[in-house]
């Protein structure tokens, strides 16, 4: 295994890393730190990921009794935050109790577990949203149990081949939950059932639940953490191991966190994390300890989920990514024997309304992007299939280049409804984007809204003008809507200040 290096869309660098060390840090280097962060930051304009991190700060130089203006300004953000995860917690304690009554074990997943076990106090932590995880066979019944307590799921609560489903209340439509019956994306059933085998049973709230046990623990976090997102820059995670390192009431298992990081294939995430932790931190992390991760033997597979975790996204580089994913628990070779199963699963990542549509989608970037050669390929790949399957040359023909017009259009991917796609216009992509948007059919002066579905995820390309910029900062939506099937005017609006305001406007033929 090679030394390893830190790529900076990754590791926290520049202000991020000042207040990481002023979070983490004692006297002097802690002080430093923060003189350091609040001379150089502008403090309405701080990033998400690092505003998170303010209350561990502000609790860090009241310890260190470091006393500075900008302190009032720190106590503020807490309390708001503090109040923010006092209101998620008893939601998840809710949730807990409702698993409960039901004979249904569930483990703290993430925030949840990590701030109520290793940090100072829960609300020093937190959350984005809740997470939870059951056992594959209990999901079902989770689901229903939660459902008749008042618990609904915005999508994928159906969806077998996705991991994990969102959760919401109508009396807290701002607070989610993601139920796992998967601890993530790429984990494999088998793993699944190790972390359950080597969970321990906790309180929460007085409500009896299961956590990881830190080794275990450290590895789901570098997992999670070590994977680069359009947003939020990731740091949260060195915090975390960092916090489970040093306060783990037990001395960390090196030898077993290294055989649980090879056969989890997270090795490199996890050498590179501690290996970090160390140098940046100081923590007490023994030699013995990073010769063991680095003696782990690294597969072709799991180094090319690595490099492809740390790089922007976009559609190339997330099916590249799934693939590598779905290939941990049904080998490729398998694939041709269980279509229906790898077009669900590619269905449920990208988003796609019907399984059928993955290959149409697949085909169109093909298309697109590929050279003129590969498009011979592809055309002559068709007619020879049409002809294996005994169809006569005239009707080979027109067969094929009726489909290849399809695939060249554009519009010609409009699945079972029409696709209409808007680009070439930069618009924030969060959470709120879809409240913010609509569609609208024109009929003279007439104006009606057409229902839609606003498609975010990244999957369009990054833009070549700006090749630094991720995808989901700088492409446009990609929408679905019922559209008449003749000639018609389609207006985008969004939200501003003083009202609708016109985006860009189309016609469909």
């Amino acid at each position: 295994m090679t030394t390893p290096c830190y790529p900076s869309a990754l590791w926290p660098e520049g202000n991020q890393l000042l207040i990481l060390k002023a979070s983490m840090l004692e006297g002097e280097d802690a002080h430093g730190a923060f003189l350091a962060w609040r001379d150089s930051t502008v403090f309405d304009d701080l990033d998400h990921a690092s505003f998170r991190m303010l209350p561990m700060l502000r609790w860090n130089i009241a310890r260190l009794e470091i006393r500075d203006p900008i302190s009032a300004r720190l106590d503020s953000v807490t309390r708001f935050l503090r109040v923010e995860t006092a209101m998620k917690r008893n939601a998840l304690k809710r949730i807990l109790q409702t698993l409960e009554a039901s004979g249904i074990e569930a483990i703290l997943l993430k925030g949840a577990s990590i701030g109520l076990q290793y940090y100072p106090h829960p609300s020093l932590r937190p959350m984005a949203d809740c997470d939870l995880l059951v056992r594959h066979d209990d999901r079902d019944r989770a689901l229903e149990a939660l459902a008749h307590d008042g618990w609904f799921s915005a999508s994928g609560a159906s969806d077998t081949h996705h991991y994990s489903s969102d959760l919401f209340r109508k009396e807290f439509p701002s607070l989610k939950t993601e139920l796992h019956w998967r601890s993530g994306i790429q984990a494999k059933l088998s793993e699944d059932r190790t972390a359950w085998k080597h969970s321990r049973q906790i309180s929460f709230e007085g409500v009896r639940c299961r956590a990881f046990r830190p080794e275990i623990e450290i590895i789901h976090a570098c997992r999670h953490g070590y994977n680069w997102t359009p947003e939020v820059p990731p740091m949260r995670w060195l915090m975390d191991c960092a916090m489970i390192i040093s306060r783990s009431p037990s001395p960390i298992d090196w030898e077993f966190l290294a055989d649980m990081a090879r056969e989890w294939e997270e090795s490199l995430a996890v050498l590179e994390t501690v290996s970090w932790i160390r140098r940046e931190f100081g923590a007490e992390i023994p030699d013995a300890a990073l010769r063991r991760l680095e003696g782990n033997r690294v597969g072709v597979r799991e180094r090319k989920m690595h490099h492809l975790k740390a790089i922007p996204r976009d559609w190339k580089i997330c099916a590249r990514l799934y693939t590598a994913y779905l290939a941990r628990e049904l080998p490729i070779w398998r694939w041709v024997f269980q279509p229906r199963v790898v077009l669900g699963y590619f269905a449920a990542q990208f988003m796609i309304p019907d399984h059928s549509d993955v290959i149409r989608f697949f085909l169109y970037h093909f298309w697109r992007e590929s050279e003129a050669s590969r498009r011979i390929i592809l055309r002559r790949l068709l007619k020879a299939l049409l002809l294996a399957a005994g169809s006569r040359r005239i009707f080979v023909r027109m067969i094929s280049d009726r489909f290849m017009a399809r695939v060249e259009e554009p519009n010609g991917i409009c699945w079972q409804k029409r696709r209409v796609e808007f680009r070439g216009f930069a618009f924030p992509l969060d959470g709120d984007a879809p409240s913010r948007i609509r569609l609208r059919l024109m009929e003279g002066d007439v104006a009606s809204d057409l229902p839609s579905l606003i498609d975010q995820h990244p999957r369009v390309d990054l833009p070549p003008f700006f090749p630094d910029h991720p995808a989901a900062k700088q492409s446009g939506f990609s929408i679905i809507a019922n559209i008449p099937e003749k000639r018609c005017h389609l207006r985008l609006e969004c939200v501003v200040k003083n009202g609708w305001e016109t985006v860009c406007e189309i016609e469909i033929r």
